[in-house]
């Protein structure tokens, strides 16, 4: 029998009021400089040309199940050493020890997590094949057509396909009502729609990705009846729970953060399996014990 979701709307519409307007308040962590690593543009490129939408079009696919800003630090430091728009000219070795060296080595046998060189390789192929080797031409006419075109891709599923679009548009590469946008459901947004009761679900544990459909679709219904910007509610959702949520420590949210949560789930390594109904943070006897 499937594990029942339930959503509430209004909760959602709450939290991403939050969400924004710390974002708008500049407190913590929105006060720290160059704080979305992802817009930061790479030295000798420049913002919203081509050679920016290829560099995203291969940073954004790597970063998955790892930390940010380590990803996109790493990346535009390859980006100084490598034209990006050559990869479908390199031999597959090539590309194999430039990022052996460079972003994540394999350790003994096991293959790097989510294969970067294999990504890198077939990627830029079909980029090239199907797009003359540019990303701006995956844009459609319909969001839901340009998500597509990017899933065709590998590791680009369609919460992948969000983050693209999102820089993309952040970027001035592409453009697109926001209305018809939505926000990419990272385990940032699954954690604090749990917490703060955005999402709800039955039993003592459960698979987090059964819980990104339905907060993809009340997110988006959000968005579009309360016309908020889907950018920067996708970036006020990355940085709270990236910086705040780390700390894991109710003192800590109690001072320092509006959303409230009554609880953080505990997680995997991978963020793959939620145990819900137990909090994983410090000092919560402290707050809620009656």
């Amino acid at each position: 029998m499937p594990i029942q979701t339930t959503t509430h709307y209004e909760r959602g519409v709450e939290v991403c009021k939050k969400v924004l307007e710390m974002k708008k308040q500049k407190t913590y962590p929105f006060s720290l400089p160059d704080l979305f690593p992802d817009a930061v543009v790479p030295e000798g490129i420049k913002r919203g040309s081509l050679q920016h939408a290829i560099y995203l079009f291969y940073s954004v696919v790597l970063d998955r199940g790892r930390e940010s800003r380590v990803v996109y630090k790493k990346c535009r430091e390859m980006a100084q050493l490598l034209d990006f728009s050559e990869l479908t000219n390199l031999h597959p070795n090539y590309i194999k020890g430039f990022l052996d060296k460079h972003f994540a080595k394999p350790k003994g046998e096991r293959e790097v997590f989510g294969q970067p060189v294999r990504t890198w390789t077939e990627n830029s192929r079909t980029l090239e094949e199907k797009f003359q080797g540019d990303p701006r031409k995956l844009k459609a006419d319909t969001v839901k057509e340009t998500i597509k075109n990017i899933s065709s891709f590998r590791g680009y599923e369609e919460q992948m396909a969000w983050l693209l679009i999102k820089n993309y548009l952040r970027a001035g590469i592409w453009e697109f009502p926001p209305e018809e946008c939505n926000i990419k459901i990272d385990r940032h947004v699954v954690r604090i729609s749990y917490g703060t009761g955005v999402i709800k679900a039955e039993g003592s544990e459960i698979r987090a990705e059964l819980l990104v459909p339905p907060l993809s679709e009340l997110y988006q219904r959000i968005i579009r009846a309360n016309r908020f910007p889907p950018i920067e509610l996708n970036d006020a959702f990355w940085a709270i729970g990236a910086y705040c949520c780390r700390e894991n420590d109710s003192l800590y949210c109690l001072g320092n953060c509006s959303l409230g949560c009554d609880t953080k789930p505990i997680a995997d390594k991978k963020f793959a399996t939620l145990v819900l109904n137990r909090d994983n943070r410090r000092n919560k006897r402290n707050l809620f014990s009656k």
